[in-house]
């Protein structure tokens, strides 16, 4: 009897948008292109999140958080998408991170997927950063505020932690355009955010789609490190 075994894939790829996780699909084949699911999140301030008064909801869990009471000081209407990537997508990631397969690379979309908000509200220049040290903000705090809360926020970054301890690489690749490399100030900002989440991540390791057109597999296969380990999954 032959037993045939499925090779895994050694890269995986989250995104909450139907058509990204399509140009993954049709480009970027040796890729686990997964998408997350639209439906309410229940991690995120019970699925109870859905309309423009998040910055008021959030508050009331989270009645310290800086961030947050800024956003409200400003009269920002915030818009959650309440959706976002799952404890039970954690666990099962973390299952996948004990396979035996060699190079394990995984990367995250922002918006919508580890962020429940459409778009992030950082400093973009010298004077709106000085206006977020008066109001003396976190990155932490800006981190909790776009996860959803301390609970999501806190096994998020253990999940991180977790998979720098087994060996998994960490990639953010976003359309965001705060995320370019021209974005100066914005970029080092959101950078610091993500570094809460993802302790272990380089600024070289977030991407953004927004400098390929929208077209996340370019952005991919112009990074050196994602190339060759795509390049490396095809033997």
């Amino acid at each position: 009897m032959i037993y045939y075994i499925m090779k895994k894939a050694s890269i995986r790829f989250y995104d909450n948008q139907k058509d990204i996780i399509h140009q993954f699909k049709h480009n970027l084949k040796l890729v686990d292109s997964i998408q997350v699911s639209n439906n309410s999140n229940q991690d995120i301030m019970n699925g109870n999140n859905k309309n423009y008064l998040y910055t008021q909801k959030f508050l009331k869990k989270h009645p310290n958080n800086s961030f947050a009471q800024y956003l409200f000081s400003i009269k920002n209407r915030e818009n959650s998408a309440s959706i976002g990537f799952s404890y039970n997508d954690a666990l099962e990631l973390s299952r996948w991170a004990n396979l035996p397969i060699h190079n394990k690379v995984v990367i995250f979309d922002w918006d919508g997927t580890l962020s429940v908000i459409e778009g992030i509200l950082l400093p973009r220049t010298k004077e709106e950063t000085n206006t977020h040290e008066m109001n003396k903000i976190t990155y932490e705090d800006i981190a909790t505020y776009y996860c959803g809360g301390k609970y999501r926020f806190t096994w998020l970054r253990d999940l991180f932690i977790y998979l720098h301890k087994k060996h998994v690489s960490v990639y953010i690749l976003t359309n965001n355009p705060i995320a370019c490399n021209v974005e100066k100030e914005g970029r080092k900002h959101f950078f610091r955010v993500i570094k809460e989440i993802i302790p272990q991540i380089k600024l070289k390791e977030i991407l953004c789609g927004y400098e390929s057109n929208g077209f996340k597999p370019h952005a991919f296969m112009k990074n050196k490190e994602l190339k060759k380990s795509y390049t490396e999954s095809e033997r």
